[in-house]
């Protein structure tokens, strides 16, 4: 329990985000290196990590058979040097085999971690707007993919904790100049606390309603650690003369 809050806090710090300059932002653009994209509807995106907000990671997603054949793949800046011809692509996982085989808009990167000063965590991005392809079936053609994706994505290893947050909206652009001026997924960020009570119930007992979301507008849904969820949180609600309201409750993220 004590691990868990400890890197919430940590994530939940009131870290503002400091966006770059607009100079900083239009060099870094005009220095962008693209690699040779299949798609002419390729998807640009940029995110930030944890407190050091000003420098932004460039990802691209293609269609490495062509426009219109399918989102299967991304290149990421992983190593921030605005070059992304030096980086591979990462193709989109695949589950199922056969006919049965469907490529998932997933994908994952090494990044900054979410503390100040923290040793790089591990990301996977979903975004689950972008349809996927199947087996022998007509793969999928988005003609005008929407400007906006809704996504979930995984903060993995970050001390040995891995947490999953959900119903995100990220903004995508049609090119790296406006990706890089634009608004980024903060990855790793603040995030915000609710507490709602409801009213009392019948038998006497309290509803108590607890969330956390990051600026994303995603919401923390679950937390483990070592491939197991994590020891279930507890709540405790006090007047402001720290009397007990209700008693200890478990409660669960999301």
């Amino acid at each position: 329990m004590n691990k868990i809050c400890l890197l919430l806090c940590v994530m939940t710090a009131g870290l503002g985000q400091a966006a770059p300059a607009a100079e900083d932002a239009k060099a870094a653009a005009a220095s962008a290196k693209n690699p040779k994209l299949a798609s002419a509807k390729a998807l640009y995106l940029s995110a930030v990590f944890g407190q050091d907000a000003s420098r932004k990671m460039l990802i691209v997603v293609d269609e490495s058979k062509g426009t219109g054949k399918g989102y299967d793949q991304a290149y990421v800046d992983e190593n921030l040097d605005g070059d992304l011809t030096n980086d591979a692509p990462k193709a989109f996982q695949t589950v199922g085999s056969g006919e049965k085989k469907t490529t998932v808009p997933r994908f994952s990167f090494k990044g900054p971690g979410p503390g100040k000063d923290a040793a790089a965590a591990t990301y996977e991005l979903y975004l689950y707007m972008l349809r996927a392809t199947t087996g022998k079936s007509t793969a999928t053609k988005v003609a005008a993919p929407a400007a906006s994706q809704r996504f979930m994505y995984w903060l993995k290893n970050p001390g040995g904790w891995d947490y999953l947050f959900i119903s995100g909206s990220v903004q995508t652009y049609p090119s790296s100049a406006e990706a890089l001026a634009g608004k980024p997924i903060h990855l790793g960020g603040p995030c915000t606390w609710s507490v709602n009570l409801a009213a009392a119930k019948e038998d006497g007992q309290t509803s108590v309603s607890v969330g956390c979301k990051d600026t994303n507008g995603c919401t923390l849904r679950s937390v483990t650690a070592a491939g197991k969820a994590s020891p279930t949180p507890t709540l405790t609600l006090l007047d402001k003369s720290g009397k007990e309201l209700v008693p200890a409750k478990t409660m669960a993220f999301g």
